[in-house]
């Protein structure tokens, strides 16, 4: 995808949140987010995360996408709390379970997890799982390196 449209689909997104434009709800916006992290566009994800967590401040699948993003800016500690308080809130939330492009966008982050919201029936997870993966794998990056 090219710049300029990286850019407009960006701009959309930030009005849709600020409800200048009705964009397709929770589901287009948390979905936009999941492909900016593909692209590695993490100050404009982050933004997005942060409008939807300001009005819905125990989404599990926003907080875990937010913790993504402070994962591969190697803020483990705050990553670590923030998906804490999404494992509260994750109990039966579906996500598409289509995740290997985001995984092999951060490499050097091990196998944390970013996701999307359930598209259909096919091919879904629990968040509850992927929250916990994602918490053991930043308990693993955060102890101490043998002697």
């Amino acid at each position: 995808m090219s710049k300029l449209m990286s850019a407009i689909l960006a701009i959309v997104l930030v009005l849709a949140l600020a409800g200048v434009v009705n964009a397709d709800d929770y589901q287009q916006q948390m979905t936009s987010i999941y492909q900016m992290l593909g692209r590695k566009e993490f100050d404009v994800a982050q933004a997005a995360l942060a409008k939807i967590l300001k009005t819905k401040p125990d989404d599990s699948l926003a907080l875990n996408n937010l913790a993504y993003i402070m994962v591969a800016e190697k803020k483990c500690p705050g990553a670590l709390e923030l998906l804490k308080r999404a494992g509260n809130k994750a109990k039966g939330v579906k996500i598409h379970n289509e995740v290997t492009k985001i995984v092999a966008a951060c490499p050097h982050i091990g196998l944390f997890t970013a996701c999307q919201p359930k598209k259909d029936e096919a091919n879904v997870a629990d968040l509850e799982d992927v929250i916990k993966s994602n918490i053991a794998t930043i308990q693993d990056m955060m102890k101490p390196l043998p002697k």
